[in-house]
């Protein structure tokens, strides 16, 4: 603010580049000094990758999905069955999340945010695959004795 010897602020929305800004403080026509130097990472660096103990399961067991260190803002966590459509997955959320028992493949993502809606961004879709569970089949034998008739 010109002159008033107050300090000003600035907010800025939808920055989705980093960014490096700094302040001019300027007396008159002659006298210019410059703060330091801060960085915004934008919303592009908001998200990390989330990884899991295993994303290969056995049916009616579950896995711990983990966001990695570094994330900014917010977790809605997501899923769904065909990795297309996603809901909401048990509201914000922390940065570690069971799955709880599944019994098909399913995907999971992270939306990241901050500020209320002003900003988000997505991980990468997660698969945790579900595999098929082991089917015992009846074996039959029809036994013959080497001379060819049936014992």
């Amino acid at each position: 603010m010109h002159g008033s010897g107050k300090i000003a602020s600035l907010n800025i929305n939808s920055i989705t580049k980093n960014l490096l800004f700094r302040a001019a403080v300027t007396r008159g026509t002659c006298y210019t000094e410059y703060s330091n130097t801060v960085s915004y990472n934008g919303a592009e660096s908001l998200a990390t990758q989330i990884t899991s103990n295993d994303n290969n399961i056995c049916n009616g067991t579950g896995t711990t999905l983990t966001i990695g260190e570094g994330y900014v803002g917010t977790i809605q966590w997501m899923k769904s069955k065909d990795g297309v459509t996603f809901t909401n997955w048990g509201g914000m959320g922390t940065a570690s999340k069971p799955t709880g028992n599944l019994t098909a493949t399913t995907y999971y993502k992270a939306v990241f945010s901050i500020g209320g809606s002003c900003e988000s961004v997505s991980s990468d879709v997660y698969t945790v695959t579900v595999l098929p569970k082991a089917m015992a089949k009846t074996i039959t034998a029809n036994v013959t004795s080497p001379s060819g008739t049936s014992e």
